[in-house]
């Protein structure tokens, strides 16, 4: 029952290149990340300007005298370089490994496809005198 009820995912289209339309992919919004890093960026910048406008620059100086409030954003910075270098390391492993099989599977159909070819129609091995002709 469970397999008649079966969701079908919505079908994603992939973004076609031509060649010499550089320019056209790289302000391309489609499929791009820019549109919600303009929104972060955006955000952080008006932050900025807020703070170098409004917060006099002998106090932004003693926030940068102390090293604690950088050392918690270091430690999460490098937890997720690490997470995300190992997901790399993971994913490249397992395309090794689909690679050998992929592999062995194909030299498993050449081998089969070369033993049905060797064999006559009444089972004895064909004559390689016979085949050369």
């Amino acid at each position: 029952f469970l397999c008649e009820q079966r969701q079908e995912l919505p079908v994603r289209t992939m973004i076609l290149y031509r060649k010499g339309a550089s320019l056209r992919v790289l302000v391309r919004f489609s499929g791009s990340v820019l549109p919600s890093a303009a929104l972060v960026a955006t955000y952080s910048a008006v932050v900025a300007v807020l703070l170098q406008i409004y917060v006099p620059e002998k106090s932004l100086d003693k926030i940068f005298d102390d090293p604690y409030p950088f050392q918690p954003v270091a430690h999460i910075v490098g937890v997720a370089i690490v997470f995300a270098t190992n997901v790399a390391y993971l994913r490249y492993w397992e395309s090794c490994s689909s690679v050998t099989y992929m592999s062995a599977r194909w030299g498993d159909a050449v081998a089969t496809a070369l033993s049905f070819d060797e064999l006559r129609r009444g089972g004895e091995p064909a004559d390689p005198v016979e085949r050369r002709a």
